[in-house]
């Protein structure tokens, strides 16, 4: 699927000293076999929060951006299951807020090297958040690049997914955080 060969892969595990070693070498790979010349890489996979930590201690350099997502929205997407499926409400809830406290250590920790945007303000004013982001990453940013992507905040029908009594039982579940963040109305 990412170009890689099994071959090539036991190749650089057996080379690698340490995991952030591993990384570089199994990038360096991929951007050769798929003729990439950049030299910065992206990864938008939700559960490295697990490991924003380790992440920033054995890559100086790297920075992050943490999109947040109204956590009613997060746990119906987990409730639907098209990526990661979680079925239970409190469940759901805690992969929000571990979510949210990781990252909220990690600006702690790392203040500078942490990007964060709201979801409905990244798809609901693009380009603009776009650009700073772009900035603060350290990229060009040319509007026309973008000029043909549209985007739409994604809601889910909350009514469909969930009996009255659960979402308030995702505002009970998410309160810290989701007030941290401006999705519920303070206490």
């Amino acid at each position: 699927m990412d170009g890689i060969t099994e071959e090539q892969f036991k190749e650089i595990l057996n080379k690698s000293v340490s995991r952030s070693d591993l990384e570089i070498k199994y990038m360096q790979q991929y951007m050769l076999n798929n003729k990439f010349g950049g030299k910065r890489w992206f990864d938008k996979t939700p559960q490295n929060v697990y490991g924003a930590a380790m992440i920033a201690a054995d890559f100086p350099g790297s920075k992050f951006v943490h999109i947040v997502r109204n956590p009613i929205d997060v746990v119906s997407s987990l409730r639907i299951g098209k990526v990661v499926k979680i079925d239970n409400l409190v469940g759901a809830c805690n992969y929000w807020n571990e979510a949210a406290a990781i990252i909220f250590m990690l600006k702690k920790a790392y203040g500078h090297r942490v990007y964060e945007v709201k979801y409905e303000d990244f798809t609901s004013n693009f380009l603009p958040e776009l650009e700073k982001m772009l900035t603060y990453l350290g990229e060009n940013f040319d509007a026309e690049w973008f000029s043909e992507i549209v985007t739409v905040p994604k809601e889910h029908e909350h009514d469909t997914l969930f009996r009255p009594e659960e979402l308030q039982a995702i505002e009970k579940l998410c309160g810290r955080w989701g007030r941290h963040y401006g999705y519920f109305a303070a206490k």
